[in-house]
């Protein structure tokens, strides 16, 4: 089934599972929670692929106080996304022009694969 990490702060490197049946809907949802005393985390997901998805939030699931900075490619044929907190994000195995971002009230709130 789907696997959901929710991410605060700190410094993590997450391999999500593939191991989902086709037409099961998302393999891997990850909740980067931003908000007070939540800044600056460095993340790194390796496999990220087409059945993924990343969701931007504060601690009560609204949009996050921090905004997208920039997206794009990491040097390494990944991504990296870079938040307005200073959180760095970088996604192992998807290229910048292979996903979707997701548009809210604050600009983009997350990216699918």
């Amino acid at each position: 089934g789907t696997q959901d990490f929710a991410i605060g702060a700190g410094s993590f490197t997450i391999t999500g599972s593939n191991a989902v049946l086709p037409g099961a809907g998302l393999a891997n949802v990850y909740g980067v929670i931003r908000g007070a005393g939540l800044s600056g985390a460095n993340i790194t997901i390796t496999d990220f692929g087409s059945r993924d998805a990343i969701l931007f939030t504060d601690t009560t699931e609204s949009a996050g106080t921090s905004h997208f900075n920039t997206i794009g490619a990491d040097g390494f044929g990944g991504t990296q996304i870079t938040l307005t907190d200073r959180t760095v994000v970088d996604l192992v195995g998807i290229g910048a022009s292979a996903f979707t971002t997701l548009a809210g009230a604050n600009g983009v709130i997350g990216v699918l694969g």
